[in-house]
């Protein structure tokens, strides 16, 4: 809702990161006026151009056959060589395309597909932002669920029919899309569907601070949550000791 709030007035008041309106010596409040929605999506391209880190490398590494990301950059597939003619990503830039579009890259003689899900800077107007187009999104997954399956296959049936690592994602529940397909997954469990993949979810935090909101609701959609505990969230050296560990179990559910 934050970015609805941004866009939608054609005025905006400033204010500081506490909420406190920035005013003038008269007491007017400070207004901006806003800017098309694109070109807030184009900004995000130079936003993002400077976050490459060993994060990346480690998750290559692990030679998935699938990588799905919400993030908007393209570090990951950085990683990898891409295949050309393989995914298409790009050629549309529709809310409908971000289920199908996606890279095909090779590590190590390892193929693997890249899902920017939400979109991704190279078209930024594929960008997920918003209340109103995560709707949209939620909106198609349930067409292509209702389909036939003679179609093109989608990231959203890689939530049922494989194994699935969350890594490095919050899942705050604006995540509408990913709670949806969760929620209706376990629905369909709990209908002697045959269901049978496994969904861990890994969640990093210091001693007693882990969120029961977040773990309990994933609990509750047949989601296997495994705590991480981490010593110091201010050290990058304890965060990369944290993703290490998180790496190592990784590897041993799913063989070399």
């Amino acid at each position: 809702m934050l970015y609805e709030y941004i866009v939608l007035p054609e005025v905006v008041p400033l204010a500081t990161c506490d909420g406190e309106l920035l005013r003038f010596s008269d007491g007017e409040p400070w207004l901006v006026k806003n800017e098309p929605e694109e070109i807030i999506k184009n900004r995000l391209k130079d936003l993002l151009k400077d976050g490459k880190s060993w994060f990346y490398k480690n998750l290559a590494d692990l030679h998935a056959d699938y990588y799905l990301t919400t993030n908007y950059e393209l570090y990951l597939n950085e990683e990898f060589s891409i295949c050309p003619e393989e995914g298409c990503q790009g050629k549309n830039d529709g809310v409908k395309t971000l289920l199908y579009d996606h890279e095909v890259g090779i590590r190590d003689e390892h193929k693997a597909s890249l899902w920017n899900i939400h979109g991704s800077i190279n078209v930024p107007q594929s960008i997920l932002l918003g209340m109103n187009e995560y709707c949209k999104y939620v909106i198609e997954i349930e067409k292509y669920l209702q389909e036939e399956k003679t179609r093109r296959k989608s990231w959203v049936d890689l939530l049922t029919e494989t194994n699935v690592h969350i890594v490095g994602l919050g899942l705050a529940f604006e995540e509408i899309d990913l709670w949806y397909l969760l929620t209706r997954r376990k629905r369909r469990i709990n209908q002697d569907e045959p269901i049978n993949n496994h969904i861990f979810f890994y969640q990093i935090a210091e001693k007693d601070k882990f969120s029961n909101a977040v773990s309990q609701m994933l609990l509750a959609a047949g989601v296997e949550v495994i705590p991480i505990e981490i010593q110091n969230i201010e050290n990058k050296e304890d965060w990369k000791k944290a993703y290490q560990e998180i790496y190592a179990i990784i590897k041993s559910k799913v063989g070399p």
